[in-house]
């Protein structure tokens, strides 16, 4: 500060009423402490103040970078979890210190969160989190453990991942954050400004825990007490939809299913208030007897464990639903006298109804498409949602189940039939009731298919608008934002669906896949490693693990992995996947036998035509592999057909016409891709595959480089047979090695 202390103080002033007030207010926060050039601000999320230290940093950075190196502005941070009290005359805690602490290990421009805080939002909030250990700090007996925080970096264009194509697989409490604006000359001679964070809730061992609302509630699972498989589905289903008409009644704030449905049908209020955090839950039982059905329903308060409310109802099958309607009316009219501000709130009424069989036989076909799916399991749910129409000729959801299960049958076999049927179901369930859930993230999913990313995108959003906590919506977001190129935020989208069903394999693989298609290998080996944890007999869990072991370069554990999927499911993409592998080692016979029986499976599958046509040429069949890239080209151009803009089937078709001589033409359809998706690490690969072909060396290393700089797999390219004229050159040396 001594360098320039008006010009300093100009700086922090400029900071405050720029960056700092306002990103404070804007995440629901408040300055609750000045210090002369300090400050301390509170906030009601761990996650608010975490994004309101990465924002500011980030503009603060970016508004002090012209100026010079001995005078520029920096600012130090740090966040913790801990207790605080407020009076007349200070700010106190334990909380406060080590939050001080924190700032006091950051260095200019950094922010230092403690590792409380990064349990509580390691899964919710994408950034970058470097570990840097348990540090001793004054005035704290124990370590602190540490973790450095910064924005997460710029990350490569998302390909879909779905077989090896050509060379490629294919503070809840309430939060504070001090700025503790400490003005100091750092070694480098900058001014750096110091930020503390900290929550103002009791902090348990090492987690906080958040405060327990009075507005917030749960459904636990209910008690299948016949045991029967069809009273199981439409208890599940049942407890579903309950939490489905509670979250669009405002203010209610209701756990999300993936959370409830951890917990036991007989937890105890105790276990169910420390594990989520709600002050009101709903337990019960459902039981079939000839064609009556009994369901009793329990409001427990879960502070003290007393019923509020306790209600059997006995309905004829055809009126089972409306078992749910009358659920919500019962807790919404009970929680009116202890929540004022539900008090003129409408109750939400389904606008669905159908029989208790039409019903039963969707939530089973919904149940079906819940597994790791086959030719089979899609056969089984569309039969499922045809028996529910059979009973119901106008049940919208039965339609949009219809349609999801042919998007299942098009992503398993890429079979045009499925995607023209699904087309027409989607458009029946629309045009029979707008306001469910499953039409609109039928339609999300059908527009994303179709490069409609645009549509899509308004579809889920108009799914979340009726059901803010659909996972199925978030993960959805994912994907549009992916293909938009908006990679954080769609990072964010993933995280945000574990959080929301950490018991859900589908959000690890949806997060697994985008890190995976985004060259981030071992974070996605971990994501895909928490699926077989949650289920050892996942086939897409193993087959996902397998092949993001392999982009890592551990073919050992790919092998085993691989043998695991196989082992659960001899699925087409599997098979694929393990020729790939096969074809990466030499093993020329044994890459061959999977991919013919992968294309006996899925015979309009265009990638599995287009490997085996690679493992031939490597044999030194020529005619064969010429059959193989014609019939893989005819493919690849009908499915190119349904969507222009895919960026994937542009590449494989690029390297399929290169194979088959077409050399310029393969140019021409990478740069079609190159423009669709300029930072897609795939692109620069199969430009440099090309080219290699052409005899174009130099520049063919150039779009390596490019392309490993990307994220695309060192182990690949050093594996790859078309690359074996490159082993010799010192530039290619350096690049695998």
């Amino acid at each position: 500060m001594e360098l320039d202390e008006a010009g300093t103080v100009a700086a922090w002033r400029r900071a405050r009423a720029e960056i700092i007030d306002p990103t404070i207010a804007r995440n629901g926060g408040r300055i609750v402490k000045l210090t002369g050039d300090g400050f301390l601000a509170e906030f009601s999320t761990v996650e608010s103040a975490l994004r309101a230290g990465l924002a500011m940093q980030e503009q603060l950075t970016s508004t002090f970078a012209a100026q010079p190196a001995d005078r520029r502005v920096a600012f130090r941070m740090g966040i913790d979890i801990g207790d605080i009290w407020v009076d007349e005359e200070d700010v106190y805690g334990n909380g406060v210190n080590i939050a001080a602490r924190l700032e006091s290990l950051a260095t200019p421009g950094a922010l230092c969160i403690s590792d409380a805080v990064h349990a509580a939002i390691k899964h919710k909030i994408p950034a970058h989190y470097e570990d840097l250990g348990p540090r001793r700090v004054k005035n704290v007996v124990t370590p602190v453990h540490v973790w450095r925080a910064s924005g997460a970096p710029p990350l490569p264009a998302r390909r879909k991942p779905a077989a090896f194509a050509r060379s490629a697989i294919a503070l809840a409490a309430l939060c504070a954050m001090a700025g503790g604006v400490v003005y100091f000359a750092s070694p480098d001679g900058t001014s750096a400004v110091g930020a503390v964070a900290l929550v103002d809730e009791p902090l348990p061992s090492t987690v906080a825990q958040p405060a327990v609302e009075p507005n917030t509630i749960a459904v636990l699972p209910l008690y299948n007490i016949d045991g029967t498989e069809e009273t199981r589905i439409f208890a599940e289903g049942l407890a579903e939809d309950i939490i489905n008409r509670l979250t669009t009644t405002p203010p209610l704030r209701v756990s999300s299913r993936g959370d409830s449905f951890m917990l036991d049908a007989n937890s105890s209020p105790q276990e169910v208030r420390s594990r989520l955090r709600v002050a009101y839950f709903i337990e019960g039982s459902v039981r079939r007897s000839g064609d009556t059905l009994r369901v009793v329903i329990q409001l427990i308060d879960s502070a003290t464990g007393f019923h509020v409310v306790s209600r059997q109802l006995d309905k004829p099958i055809g009126e089972s639903l409306q078992i749910q309607d009358e659920v919500t009316k019962l807790v919404v009219s009970n929680l009116r006298v202890a929540l004022p501000s539900l008090a003129d709130e409408p109750v939400f009424v389904w606008a669905e109804t159908a029989s208790y069989d039409a019903y039963l036989a969707y939530r089973r076909g919904m149940d079906i498409l819940g597994r790791p799916l086959t030719r089979a399991a899609v056969s089984e749910a569309l039969h499922a949602f045809e028996q529910s129409l059979t009973v119901d000729s106008d049940y919208a959801a039965a339609f949009a189940g219809i349609c999801l299960a042919n998007i299942a049958g098009y992503d398993v076999t890429q079979e045009a039939a499925y995607m023209t049927s699904a087309d027409r179901s989607c458009g029946s369930a629309l045009d029979r009731n707008a306001n469910l859930i499953v039409v609109h993230d039928a339609l999300g999913q059908l527009y994303l298919r179709t490069g409609r990313s645009a549509d899509a995108e308004r579809a889920f959003q108009r799914a979340l608008l009726i059901h803010r906590n659909d996972v199925t919506a978030l993960t959805g977001l994912g994907d549009v934002y992916s293909i938009q190129q908006r990679l954080p935020e769609a990072e964010q989208r993933y995280r945000e669906a574990i959080g929301l069903q950490p018991g859900n394999w589908r959000t690890f693989n949806s997060l697994g896949n985008f890190l995976y298609t985004t060259g981030r290998y071992e974070e996605a080996t971990a994501a895909y490693r928490e699926i077989v944890a949650l289920d050892s007999a996942n086939g897409t869990g193993w087959a996902n693990l397998a092949s993001s072991s392999m982009l890592s370069g551990d073919f050992a554990a790919a092998v085993t992995a691989f043998e695991r999927a196989l082992a659960v499911e001899p699925s087409p993409r599997t098979l694929m996947n393990l020729g790939m592998l096969h074809y990466y080692r030499g093993e020329s016979a044994a890459a061959k036998e999977a991919l013919e029986k992968a294309i006996a499976m899925t015979p309009e599958n265009y990638l599995a035509w287009s490997n085996l046509g690679d493992v031939l040429a490597l044999e030194g069949d020529r005619e064969g592999a010429k059959r193989a890239f014609l019939e893989a080209n005819r493919l690849g151009r009908d499915r190119l057909a349904r969507n222009n803009r895919d960026a994937a089937t542009l590449l494989d078709l690029a390297w399929i016409t290169a194979m088959l001589g077409r050399l310029d033409e393969a140019q021409q359809l990478i740069s079609t891709a190159l423009a669709l998706a300029p930072t897609d690490p795939y692109v620069h690969y199969y430009d440099a595959l090309v080219r290699a072909q052409m005899g174009d060396t130099e520049n063919a290393l150039d779009r390596l480089e490019t392309a490993v700089e990307m994220g695309y797999s060192r182990a690949l390219i050093r594996a790859e047979p078309h690359l074996t004229a490159l082993h010799g050159n010192a530039r290619f040396a350096a690049l695998v090695n």
